[in-house]
Parts: structure tokens; sequence; C-alpha cells
């Protein structure tokens, strides 16, 4: 699954970044630009 969003996120130059804190869990923040409406 998260091979997958990560060769998405490439292919739209984004990024993906990870907060992990024990006993609370991970966050995985992903970011894709899209142009100015």
């Amino acid at each position: 699954g998260l091979h997958i969003v990560k060769e998405c996120v490439d292919l739209h130059r984004g990024s993906i970044t990870v907060d992990s804190q024990v006993g609370q869990g991970t966050t995985f923040r992903v970011l894709l630009h899209a142009p100015a409406v």
C-alpha cells in the first residue's frame, strides 16, 4: 500500500512525511501540489 502511494506521490513531485509517537500511533502526511485556481 505505502509503496504504491510513494510511487504516485513521486510522479506528481509531492512528498510524504511520517510522525510516530510510542503509544499514540503514526501519522502519514501526503503533500501534492496543485495549480492555482
